[in-house]
């Protein structure tokens, strides 16, 4: 249960990590398409055609490295969930291994209790056997003793 509890615990903070890093993310991406839309605006204003030809150029060399570069950590950002989870996935298989060990051993330790038991109780049934036997030829005893003794008192004067 602790074990299950730890992993959820990393499970959530993994996830928040993951919402800033994409958080991150789209703000970046919303500030490069202000910056270009602003770009795109300045480059109205250039009345040479040449010049703007060169600065929609640029324009679309920069939004071709912020994609890139978007696309790059994206990239980085699966790997690293991939990884996470792989990781995970062994903590839990592990986790449940030593649990069925610790049930294997549970069950065969209870199994050797139960065996002495069964052996404890077959003993003392014995014991309780003959000791019966030993109560009913000590009974006969007695009974036998007071008849003898009441024949002998018959015959006293």
């Amino acid at each position: 249960m602790r074990n299950s509890k730890y992993v959820a615990h990393w499970v959530e903070g993994a996830l928040e990590c993951l919402n800033q890093t994409v958080g991150g993310l789209q703000s970046e991406s919303s500030q490069h398409s202000q910056r270009i839309e602003q770009i795109r605006e300045d480059s109205k204003l250039i009345a040479i055609p040449v010049r703007e030809q060169k600065v929609e150029c640029l324009m679309e060399e920069k939004i071709q490295e912020v994609w890139g570069a978007m696309m790059r950590e994206l990239a980085n950002l699966k790997d690293y969930v991939k990884q996470w989870a792989e990781s995970e996935q062994c903590n839990r298989n592990e986790a449940i291994d030593a649990l069925s060990r610790e049930l294997q051993e549970s069950k065969t330790f209870l199994w050797k209790e139960v065996e002495n038991l069964r052996a404890d109780l077959e003993d003392v049934q014995s014991r309780l056997g003959c000791q019966e036997t030993e109560i009913c030829n000590h009974h006969a005893d007695i009974r036998d003793i007071k008849h003898v003794q009441a024949k002998c008192r018959k015959f006293r004067p």
